[in-house]
C-alpha cells in the first residue's frame, strides 16, 4: 500500500467513525465515489479551501501531524505589493487606492500551479514566503519535498485554475460569527489597526460570497471548521486502533506516520 492509498484508507475510516459520532466533522463526504477514481495513484493533490479564518490552517496542521505530506499555501503566493504599501503609508490608505487582497488576481496562481505540477511529477520546489505586515513576497524561502500526499490550502485552493490537477476537493464550512471573531483577532496579529480591519473585513465578506462560498457546492468533502482539534485527534486515535487491530497494515505505537 503506497502513501496516498494509505491516506485514503484513513480518510474513509475517519468519515465512518465521525458518522457514528453524529457527524461533528464531516458535513458532506462523497469519498466512496472518489476512491475508485484516485486509488493506486502514486501522488494525489488535495485542495482545501474555505472563507478567511474558517479553520483551514488548523485542519492542515492536523494533517501534517498525521501524514507525511507536502503543503503549499495560497497565502505564500500573494503578489508583492510592498511598494504600494510604502507609497500609501498605511493599510487604510492602501485599501482606499482600490487594492483588494481577496480576489484571484491578488495571487500568482499560475506560479503556484507550476510548483504543484513539479511536485506531482516528483521534483522538489522552493516556495516563497509572504510577509503580511509589509506585503512583501520573499522568493525561494521554503524547500518542499515531493511527498505522495500534496495539500494545497487557501482561499483559492479550489479555483478553476487547479481543476485539472486536483484529485480531491475539501471545503471548510464555518459559522459567520466564528469567522468574524477569528478574523479580527488574526488581523490584529498581522499589524492591522481597528480601522484597517473594519475596512478590509467588509471586502473579505463581499468577495467570499462572490468567489469562495460557491466552491462548497463543488467540493467532494465539506468539513466543519468548528470541530475541535481534540475531537479530530480522537477520530484519528480510533482509526489507528482499528488499523492496528486489523493486521492488514500494522501501525507502530498507533502512529500512522510510521506505516506510510
Amino acid at each position: 500500500m503506497n502513501s496516498s492509498d494509505a491516506f485514503l484508507r484513513v480518510l474513509y475510516n475517519l468519515v465512518k467513525n465521525d458518522k457514528l459520532n453524529g457527524g461533528l466533522l464531516f458535513k458532506k463526504a462523497d469519498i466512496i465515489s472518489k476512491i475508485p477514481e484516485i486509488i493506486n495513484r502514486k501522488k494525489i493533490v488535495i485542495g482545501i479551501a474555505g472563507e478567511s479564518a474558517s479553520g483551514k490552517t488548523t485542519f492542515i496542521n492536523t494533517m501534517r501531524d498525521n501524514f507525511r505530506c507536502t503543503v503549499l499555501s495560497c497565502d505564500d503566493y500573494y503578489k508583492d505589493t510592498s511598494k504600494e504599501l510604502r507609497e500609501a503609508g498605511s493599510f487604510e490608505a492602501l485599501f482606499k487606492t482600490g487594492i483588494n487582497f481577496d480576489i484571484p488576481d491578488a495571487y500568482d496562481l499560475e506560479f503556484m500551479k507550476r510548483h504543484i505540477s513539479e511536485l506531482k511529477s516528483g521534483k522538489g520546489v522552493s516556495s516563497p514566503v509572504y510577509n503580511f505586515a509589509t506585503c512583501e513576497q520573499i522568493p525561494d524561502m521554503q524547500p518542499k519535498e515531493p511527498h505522495d500526499i500534496i495539500f494545497i490550502e487557501g482561499l483559492f485552493a479550489l479555483d478553476s485554475i487547479f481543476s485539472d490537477i486536483l484529485d480531491l476537493k475539501i471545503y471548510v464550512d464555518t459559522d459567520a460569527d466564528v469567522i468574524k471573531e477569528r478574523w479580527y483577532k488574526r488581523a490584529k496579529s498581522r499589524g492591522k489597526t481597528d480601522a484597517d480591519a473594519k475596512i478590509q473585513f467588509a471586502t473579505v465578506k463581499k468577495e467570499a460570497i462572490r468567489h469562495i462560498v460557491p466552491k462548497k457546492e463543488t467540493a467532494d468533502i465539506v468539513i466543519s471548521g468548528s470541530a475541535t482539534v481534540e475531537y479530530i485527534n480522537s477520530l484519528f486515535a480510533d482509526v489507528y486502533r482499528e488499523i492496528d487491530a486489523s493486521c492488514e497494515c500494522p501501525v507502530e505505537n498507533h502512529n500512522y506516520q510510521e506505516a506510510i
